[in-house]
């Protein structure tokens, strides 16, 4: 990280392990590793003034190269200063909630035809919208100005929220809006899961 290296830790920790006799490799062995690396990383970014769930946040979407994961730290950091940050992460987490309640995970294509509410077709072009403008940003690892675009999400989650039953009587509808909040969810998830943030 201090060094502005871009390596990915987890190919260096693969690559060890195969260099290993066999008799001293087993399939636990990089992740072991792994985790090690990973709670010492912990140690720096606390001992460095970044908040333990800031680092979560992070941790929760898997980044193996560290100074990767010092960028989507940073992002974080600032993303909790912006007036959307509470409300996006409560509602980042009402989401995860529902589609874990729902047990469908990940539930498919959105079908815009379906659509009953206006509040649904604005939330799905605001969706696509977003998409497309931190596209060029993730492809550049400026995961801060991504962040910041999304906050953007705010009104039109929260006015979702207000105005659409999700767990609608018919399962056709009903799987639609799941999709869709699962496509919110999925950009964010892009950066890091902010739902971790207290």
């Amino acid at each position: 990280v201090e060094k502005k290296l871009d390596l990915d830790i987890l190919r260096l920790i693969d690559f060890a392990v195969q260099q290993l006799p066999e008799k001293l490799r087993n399939d636990q062995l990089a992740g072991e590793v792994s985790g090690f690396v990973h709670d010492r990383l912990r140690g720096y970014c606390l001992d460095r003034g970044f908040r333990a769930d800031e680092f979560d946040a992070v941790l929760a979407v898997h980044p193996t190269r560290p100074l990767d994961f010092e960028k989507r730290l940073q992002a974080v950091a600032g993303f909790r200063s912006l007036a959307a940050a509470e409300s996006l992460a409560a509602a980042i987490k009402r989401i995860q909630n529902i589609l874990r309640k729902s047990g469908t995970g990940a539930a498919g294509e959105v079908d815009p035809a379906c659509f009953q509410d206006q509040e649904e077709s604005r939330l799905f072009e605001s969706m696509i919208e977003a998409a497309n403008a931190i596209a060029p940003m993730l492809e550049c690892d400026d995961y801060t100005e991504a962040l910041g675009r999304l906050s953007e999400l705010r009104a039109t989650v929260d006015l979702f929220f207000e105005k659409v039953m999700v767990m609608a009587e018919d399962p056709g509808l009903q799987n639609n809006r799941l999709a869709l909040l699962s496509g919110v969810q999925s950009l964010f998830l892009r950066i890091a899961d902010i739902s971790r943030l207290q």
